[in-house]
């Protein structure tokens, strides 16, 4: 599949979804469970929708959710530190700062919602099974993709 057949973008904003949200986000789902390999960190996508209920999310016990699953969500746009003049820039920043790792689109149940594959398309997929919410110590580039310039 290319990029070209980005025909089942959401039209409507509201509608779109955050794939790297809180567990307490609105409508908030598991997008995957985090496995390490060779690689570093990557998603294992879950096969459908999956919602973060509370039996969910507690089931990984004294550990943070965050560490353990990825979770997608309503995007919160203005609410959040990434969103600025009507875009995502934490998706801007993965493209640019992350290489691929994968040439094909991952197995996820968002992507006709996904905030990122609205407005990165494939570039955005190539490069979302590698990123983790939440890691206990990343390196400086991983910190400066995710948090961005100083405000």
């Amino acid at each position: 599949m290319t990029d070209a057949a980005h025909t089942a973008r959401p039209t409507d904003e509201d509608d779109l979804k955050c794939p790297s949200a809180q567990p307490d986000f609105q409508d908030a789902q598991v997008l995957g469970v985090i496995q390490q390999d060779a690689g570093g960190p990557r998603l294992a996508y879950a096969a459908g929708h999956v919602p973060a209920t509370d039996d969910v999310v507690s089931a990984t016990g004294p550990v943070p959710p965050t560490l353990v699953m990825r979770f997608a969500g309503k995007c919160e746009t203005g609410r959040c530190q990434h969103f600025r003049q009507g875009a995502c820039r934490l998706v801007g920043r993965i493209v640019e700062g992350l290489d691929p790792v994968t040439d094909v689109l991952p197995a996820c149940a968002i992507r006709r919602t996904c905030r990122w594959y609205a407005q990165a398309g494939a570039e955005a997929c190539h490069r979302c099974p590698q990123v983790v919410t939440r890691l206990e110590n990343p390196d400086a580039h991983l910190q400066a993709v995710a948090d961005g310039p100083a405000a």
